[in-house]
């Protein structure tokens, strides 16, 4: 009986363990024309605000389906030539991803 009751207690917290890790949110971006995210693993049927900060910012949200996940489309979006961006997506419920893109190293521009 008490090796019964282990084994159960281990397989509880191993999908205890594998589910926390698989839960965590993600975000990617789908298409760059339209500018389209993707967003997995968020909390079923909540309302997602997702932003995009660049050299404006902009702020679109969606609802999450029953699996956790949305996409967000920015429609036409222009990045400068030397420009890095970043786009979170914070969840109702406190789900959050933050994906930073650096800037990309750039010449100096030249004076005539």
């Amino acid at each position: 009986m008490r090796l019964v009751i282990l084994i159960s207690a281990a397989a509880t917290a191993l999908a205890v363990a594998t589910a926390a890790f698989a839960a965590t949110p993600t975000l990617r971006i789908e298409r760059s024309k339209p500018f389209v995210v993707a967003g997995r693993n968020f909390a079923p049927n909540e309302r997602v605000v997702v932003t995009l900060w660049s050299t404006r910012r902009l702020v679109r949200s969606a609802m999450s389906s029953d699996a956790g996940a949305f996409t967000v489309n920015f429609g036409t979006v222009t990045f400068g030539h030397c420009t890095g961006f970043s786009l979170s997506a914070v969840g109702a419920t406190g789900d959050r991803f933050v994906l930073k893109m650096p800037r990309p190293a750039c010449m100096p521009q030249r004076n005539p």
